[in-house]
């Protein structure tokens, strides 16, 4: 009780100095964020760039085009440029001023649109489209768009991350059903990956060092295999341990392999989509029915973690301040229940912790949700004050656990390559479910 107490002390001061923050907001000169987001060709589509090069080599994944948005709310639009980050392969900046040439990677030209609906909550979005002849991107793998502002450059208002590929080998990925030690009395069915890559250029094998799968959509849950200590493997994401290991050779095939993975559930699906449900406003709305605990059971199928607007008119284009309700059927944890989906990015951070409510019993939590049709799940864990995020979380309490769900990984494979100092390019990338081929 000590330690819960403690913990909830640090939240409310981390809470009570934000709401300072927000406080001070001058709406004249200032602009508060309100969500970001990034796709390839389409909204359905992963931020993912394919280089054309002449190897013969190709993949399964990727657009011509990526395009970000960021909502705002603000009087008028702040005066923002967008700087373009090469990564290594677990995001950390490259220290190499040949691949961030920072003064050639600013890009000013935004498209701001008013808000079609007066809210106290989002006024302005913003939005654009690279690579272009102002924007080349020359060089393969993880990439970040920051954005600053001109007459605040040194504090970071957004970023949103994109992958870029130039495919200089092969990839294949196969997916099988094992098991995994479940903490809950639900499914124990988890996902095996071996993740098969080869070339007949002239790579270094010791160059290739790592493979990081994601579920489609989920860029913040990284699943690292590498050989690689300076590589961070994202371990205290998770709830459980996975097996990882590397074998064979890229002339031949090389096999980066993980196991044990949880299967999962489906998404819940929210649609915001209909008016007469869920009218304009600023009064809070609650979901029609609470949520209720699942055992691996599901009523419909999700968008594989995407956020789908193309049905909203641009009138509606707006947020809504919804109360989540979840039902735990007397099933009270001792860890942090968050709500992770497409409306925090797959990312929950503080302002996703729900709370328990003794008298109606449910878990809830109020928060301005984007007008369209989400995916999300409830997880169980701890919150990182450090990170400002979840760590040591699951899904599998709230949700249940079934391998019916037939949810898209993608993978990339990273090659360090020595060239102008050396980076970690992406040189392989693949697209597979447990069911379906892409």
């Amino acid at each position: 009780m000590k330690a819960i107490g403690i913990s909830y002390t640090l939240l409310v001061l981390l809470a009570g100095s934000l709401i300072g923050q927000e406080a001070k907001f001058d709406p004249k000169h200032d602009a508060l964020l309100r969500g970001v987001r990034i796709y390839g060709d389409n909204e359905t589509l992963p931020p993912v760039l394919v280089l054309n090069n002449s190897s013969g080599y190709s993949t399964n994944i990727g657009s011509e085009k990526i395009t970000v948005e960021l909502d705002i709310f603000a009087n008028v639009p702040p005066n923002l440029y967008a700087r373009f980050v090469h990564c290594t392969a677990d995001w950390k900046e490259t220290e190499n001023i040949f691949y961030q040439e920072l003064y050639h990677r600013r890009f000013s030209n935004i498209r701001w649109d008013v808000a079609g609906y007066t809210n106290p909550f989002f006024s302005h979005r913003g939005y654009f489209t690279f690579p272009d002849f102002s924007i080349p991107i020359k060089y393969s793998g993880n990439w970040k768009v920051k954005f600053y502002s001109y007459d605040d450059d040194k504090e970071e208002f957004a970023e949103a991350k994109f992958f870029v590929v130039e495919p200089r080998a092969q990839a294949s990925m196969s997916i099988w059903n094992s098991m995994y030690s479940t903490k809950y009395n639900v499914s124990s069915t988890s996902y095996n990956f071996d993740v098969q890559v080869w070339s007949k250029l002239n790579l270094l094998d010791n160059n290739v060092h790592t493979c990081v799968l994601y579920k489609n959509n989920r860029w913040e849950e990284p699943l690292v295999i590498t050989d690689r200590n300076d590589i961070d493997d994202y371990s205290f994401l998770y709830k459980y341990k996975y097996r990882r290991s590397i074998s064979g050779f890229i002339g031949a095939r090389k096999f980066f392999r993980i196991e044990g993975v949880p299967a999962e559930n489906e998404y819940r699906v929210l649609d915001l989509t209909n008016l007469g449900y869920f009218p304009r406003g600023v009064v809070e709305q609650r979901l029609p029915l609470s949520d209720l605990r699942r055992n691996g059971t599901f009523n419909e199928y999700d968008n594989e973690g995407m956020m789908i607007t193309s049905r909203v008119p641009n009138y509606a284009n707006d947020y809504i301040y919804l109360e989540f309700l979840l039902e735990p059927d007397g099933v009270i944890t001792n860890e942090d229940v968050f709500i992770i989906g497409t409306f925090n990015n797959w990312k929950p951070d503080f302002r996703w912790i729900m709370h328990f409510d003794e008298a109606d019993r449910y878990y809830k939590l109020r928060a301005w949700v984007r007008r369209g049709v989400h995916n999300y799940l409830y997880a169980t864990g701890e919150f990182d004050f450090y990170r400002n995020r979840a760590v040591r979380y699951s899904t599998d309490q709230y949700e249940g656990n079934t391998s019916v769900n037939d949810h898209s990984f993608l993978a990339f494979v990273y090659y360090k390559d020595v060239a102008f100092g050396g980076y970690d390019a992406i040189i392989a990338a693949t697209r597979q479910s447990i069911s379906r081929s892409y």
